[in-house]
């Protein structure tokens, strides 16, 4: 894995293909209507009194959506850059003023999530970091409270093990799961690739603290 993530995708963010790099092979209409898709499948786990975070957030691509619905959004990102144009996408479509944005490193306000997504997240990550990234999210839910991650499936034909994405067992999967009460792990796709691929390409761990 690459050993400093930060500088990684803050040279991504300055190059004019960036979004490649985040949902390739896609046009800036499907890249919106992909966050709609992926917010929709979170809807049914929290409503306007919830507090949600999106870790990994990117430019809120998905949280633009979320944070229509849920009470309080925080989105969380190593990427200023990222961040920054997260505040302008979501402030000139969210009317009230229920979003934030931090690094994950200044944000340690526990116990305060009813829900935390992270998408892909954890494959761009080395071993010790994905670890320090559950323990955080583990920090940050409230008891009672949801995460769902996603994790590339070692059975995918569309990922390539690289340098800057590793491809998960399901066991690998079950570790990840160890500090917390319930957990289920669900085969599937993100919205993105679900029409073009057969089979399944990633594992989405549902956790409940």
């Amino acid at each position: 894995m690459i050993a400093n993530q930060k500088a990684y995708w803050k040279g991504i963010a300055e190059r004019p293909d960036w979004k490649q790099y985040i949902l390739p092979r896609k046009d800036d209409k499907d890249f919106d209507i992909e966050g709609l898709l992926e917010a929709h499948r979170l809807y049914y786990l929290f409503d306007d009194q919830s507090t949600v975070i999106d870790y990994g957030c990117g430019i809120g691509r998905v949280l633009q959506f979320v944070a229509q619905r849920a009470g309080r959004t925080i989105g969380l990102d190593i990427t200023s850059a990222f961040l920054d144009r997260a505040s302008k996408i979501t402030s000139s479509l969210v009317l009230s003023d229920n979003v934030e944005f931090y690094s994950p490193e200044e944000f340690e306000e526990a116990n305060v999530a009813d829900l935390i997504y992270c998408f892909m997240v954890m494959q761009h990550n080395g071993e010790e970091a994905r670890n320090l990234i559950i323990g955080h999210i583990h920090r940050l839910l409230n008891a009672g409270g949801f995460a769902v991650l996603n994790f590339p499936s070692i059975e995918s034909d569309y990922y390539v093990e690289t340098e800057t994405c590793h491809k998960f067992t399901r066991e690998e999967v079950m570790t990840y799961a160890l500090p917390f009460r319930s957990c289920r792990i669900i085969k599937g796709n993100l919205p993105a690739y679900a029409s073009e691929v057969k089979g399944f390409n990633e594992y989405f761990l549902i956790v409940v603290k």
